[in-house]
């Protein structure tokens, strides 16, 4: 959007410019951190507690921290469970049953917590199904195979939330993470969980606005 003729470009160029080299800069921006949940062992996890080796599973520069300068502005939390698509076999005259992905991915959202913390203050706790991630299958189950078993199997995939990006928890008052302060968001559960797709990898994102010096 071009400045309009009663515009200044000064005026739009402070307003609305994101890539400027010679001072800071305000970029919409998401900190994100993976953990691996450990089936029948895992009672809680910590993120952004490490500086990840791969860009996949994490994009945090220090360990539990943001460098000097850097504020960030946190909009927005997300939580996604990246469930395996699991199958089971069927027999033909028995019941049908949720024996997989779906019925791992509700275990741990509707029996778990997340908490911010902030150079050791809480500013905040979310139970995992309120923060849903926005992306990504959603529950599905589909039987296959001749309905006969072994050769019938029911295959299923989910996930926390429906996948459309508007589906996540909005923060009703951002919370501002400065620089070079501790920070942990920490997932509990009320009791170990045994999954039946076993171990199972989770992914918490922060949404929102990265001031970084020039």
């Amino acid at each position: 959007m071009p400045p309009t003729r009663r515009q200044q470009y000064s005026d739009w160029h402070r307003l609305l410019s994101v890539v400027d080299f010679n001072r800071n800069e305000i970029i919409g921006y998401s900190l994100y951190d993976r953990q691996t949940y450990v089936s029948a062992t895992t009672p809680s996890l910590e993120f952004f507690q490490t500086r990840q080796s791969s860009i996949v599973n994490g994009n945090l520069t220090l360990p539990g921290q943001l460098p000097s300068g850097n504020h960030f502005l946190i909009q927005a939390i997300r939580v996604a469970i990246l469930a395996d698509t699991s199958e089971t076999a069927v027999a033909a005259p028995a019941a049908g049953v949720s024996n997989g992905a779906i019925e791992d991915v509700k275990e741990l959202i509707y029996d778990g917590v997340g908490e911010l913390t902030i150079n050791g203050r809480p500013f905040g706790t979310y139970p995992i199904d309120q923060t849903p991630h926005g992306g990504g299958p959603q529950g599905v189950m589909s039987n296959v195979g001749t309905g006969t078993a072994p050769q019938s199997a029911q295959y299923q995939a989910a996930t926390n939330g429906i996948p459309d990006p508007r589906a996540v928890y909005t923060l009703a008052m951002p919370i501002s993470l400065p620089p070079m302060t501790n920070f942990i968001y920490k997932l509990t559960w009320n009791a170990v969980k045994t999954l039946i797709i076993g171990n199972t990898d989770i992914r918490v994102t922060f949404d929102g606005q990265l001031l970084r010096p020039r």
